[in-house]
């Protein structure tokens, strides 16, 4: 793998997770679908909210459309 130099612009983790550099971009990618459900994190622990999407996988929940 290449040394990642540049990471990928991922404007709502970016602002709120400033230390998020031990996260591999696809990763950063999951956290990103997660943010978008309404999921909040508390430093690396994830706290789910009341979702029926929540239970799914993330690759499911990526296929779908994010409205």
């Amino acid at each position: 793998m290449q040394s990642t130099t540049k990471k990928p612009q991922i404007r709502p983790l970016s602002r709120l997770h400033p230390s998020n550099s031990w996260l591999l971009p696809e990763q950063r990618q999951d956290l990103d679908i997660l943010h978008k459900y309404k999921k909040r994190w508390f430093g690396k622990r994830l706290v789910k909210q009341k979702n029926i999407e929540a239970n799914q996988p993330i690759r499911q929940r990526q296929a779908r459309p994010i409205i």
